[in-house]
């Protein structure tokens, strides 16, 4: 590495946390010059002349028992992580969410890295496993979060937590600034960015697609990540499928959409700063929804819902997860005007609770600050 240049080790688990690290980059480079980078990330960040340690995909796994599974290869690439700060010693090491993997490397790192351990892009905590804020507040120099409740959560639990405002509001307040209104005419499938939730998720969501889509003379889409293969959705007539290679297409598909039937997590998050009604749903085995459901007690797993505190948006886990729910709720969306309406209207709450700051400026002048 460059001595004259500060040396930042990225580290992303999942595509939204690599889009967020892209973001960074890039801010980062545009304001303060160049820094060594290198990451856990995607390909993508090699145009900014990061320097890939290797792919978020080999550790993009979700799930007790993916995790089992795959234990052998998340040890081998932590202990590359781990090797990789012994033997170089960045000034900072950025974590991106992913608690399962990022949680353990902070824990091996503190007792040699004498350099400044960031988390950006908090994990859920506050939501479930609450216990493990014990390894943050141990491990962590400073917690960056993007949503403002989470200040109040972290300062509780004695660790130091800055907000930056969400990095998606900004993205999508730019895309809506060009986006051309137009019929809606879609309805949008979004059934997650690893393949066992695809797997689970997408056979749902697909049929009841399909049937109000034919009821409301709709048609039906899939978007789908660029690192899943497309083979996963088999040949489906009548259904377009398109890979995801852009912020802009994945927004205008949204935007265009009557309805959205989407897998919890971001995706929903960026539906309802779009404005666009959906509904969320989640599947898992028996085993990862016990323990899931064990550690958390939340009334809502939305985030929409979650930052006003109202069923703004209808959520369908597990055994309540089906065609009919999902039919009987999307119905109403497309043929009841008020209760459209006032779904839209919950939606903007959102928009209004996370600020207009922009995130990865905010983060890249902070880490900047505190490497000085």
């Amino acid at each position: 590495m460059n001595p004259n240049r500060k040396s930042i080790f990225l580290v992303c688990g999942e595509s939204s946390g690599n889009k967020h690290a892209v973001d960074f980059i890039r801010e980062y480079i545009s304001t303060f010059g160049d820094a060594d980078f290198t990451a856990i990330g995607s390909e993508e960040m090699k145009s900014f002349g990061v320097n890939l340690l290797f792919s978020y995909t080999d550790i993009n796994l979700i799930g007790f028992t993916s995790v089992l599974k795959n234990f052998k290869k998340l040890k081998d690439k932590l202990n590359q992580a781990i090797r990789f700060i012994n033997d170089t010693s960045p000034d900072a090491v950025i974590l991106l969410d992913s608690p399962g993997f990022n949680l353990r490397l902070m824990q091996n790192i503190r007792s040699f890295y004498t350099g400044k351990i960031i988390y950006y892009i908090s994990p859920q905590l506050w939501a479930w496993h609450k216990s493990r804020v014990k390894i943050i507040r141990d491990c962590c120099d400073l917690m960056l979060v993007i949503f403002p409740f989470e200040v109040n959560f972290y300062k509780r639990e004695g660790v130091k937590a800055l907000y930056t405002g969400n990095p998606l509001v900004i993205r999508i307040d730019k895309f809506l600034s060009s986006y051309e209104e137009r019929p809606k005419t879609k309805i949008t499938l979004l059934p997650g960015s690893r393949e066992e939730e695809i797997i689970k998720i997408l056979p749902v969501f697909l049929k009841a697609g399909m049937l109000l889509a034919k009821e409301f003379n709709l048609q039906v889409q899939i978007v789908y990540p660029e690192q899943i293969n497309p083979e996963i959705y088999g040949n489906l007539a009548d259904v377009k499928i398109i890979k995801n290679t852009s912020n802009e297409l994945f927004y205008t598909s949204i935007a265009d959409s009557a309805l959205v039937l989407t897998k919890m997590g971001t995706a929903s998050l960026e539906c309802a700063l779009i404005g666009t009604p959906f509904i969320t749903g989640y599947k898992t085995n028996f085993l990862n929804y016990s323990i899931a459901k064990f550690f958390t007690d939340l009334k809502y797993l939305t985030m929409a819902n979650i930052l006003i505190d109202k069923p703004v948006v209808k959520e369908f886990i597990q055994n309540d997860f089906t065609v009919d729910n999902i039919i009987s709720e999307g119905r109403r969306i497309l043929s009841d005007e008020e209760y459209n309406a006032q779904m839209v209207y919950g939606l903007r709450k959102v928009r209004e609770i996370l600020t207009d700051k922009d995130a990865s400026s905010e983060a890249a002048r902070i880490i900047h600050s505190l490497l000085k």
